[in-house]
C-alpha cells in the first residue's frame, strides 16, 4: 500500500507543476497536460486564460494530496498503519486530486469564456 501512497504523491507533484505552469502562463498548448476541451484548444488565448484561472485549484489539490500521502507514507511503509487506513488515505488523496482538477477545469473554462467574451465586446465598440 505504500507504493500507492508514493504514486499519489508523485501524481500530486505533477498536478502542482501543471497548475503552477498554468498560473505563470508557461504551459504550452498541448494534448497531454492541462485542461483539454474543445474551447481551450480553440486558441492560445483560451488556453492561457483557462489555465490561469484553473491554476490555483490544481496547485491546491496537488499540495493537499501530497500532504495526505506523505503523512501516511512512512507509517505505512513501516507497517504501523493498517491496510484499511492506508487505503482510505489513498482514496482521500485521489478524491482531492480528482475533485480539484474537475473544479479547476470547469471554473477555468467558465472564467476564460467570460474574460474572452468581454475582451471581444470591448474591441467591437
Amino acid at each position: 500500500m505504500w507504493i500507492a501512497l508514493a504514486v499519489v504523491a508523485l501524481v500530486g507533484v505533477g498536478i502542482v507543476v501543471v497548475g503552477w505552469m498554468g498560473l505563470t502562463g508557461s504551459l504550452p498548448r498541448n494534448g497531454v497536460a492541462g485542461v483539454r476541451t474543445r474551447f481551450t484548444r480553440s486558441s492560445d488565448a483560451a488556453w492561457k486564460a483557462t489555465h490561469r484561472a484553473a491554476g490555483p485549484y490544481l496547485v491546491f489539490g496537488g499540495v493537499a494530496a501530497i500532504m495526505v500521502a506523505l503523512a501516511f507514507l512512512p507509517f505505512t511503509a513501516a507497517g504501523k498503519v493498517s491496510t484499511g487506513i492506508a487505503a482510505a488515505a489513498v482514496l482521500v488523496a485521489a478524491l482531492l486530486l480528482g475533485a480539484t482538477a474537475i473544479a479547476g477545469g470547469l471554473l477555468g473554462v467558465r472564467s476564460a469564456k467570460r474574460q474572452l467574451s468581454a475582451a471581444d465586446g470591448d474591441q467591437t465598440l
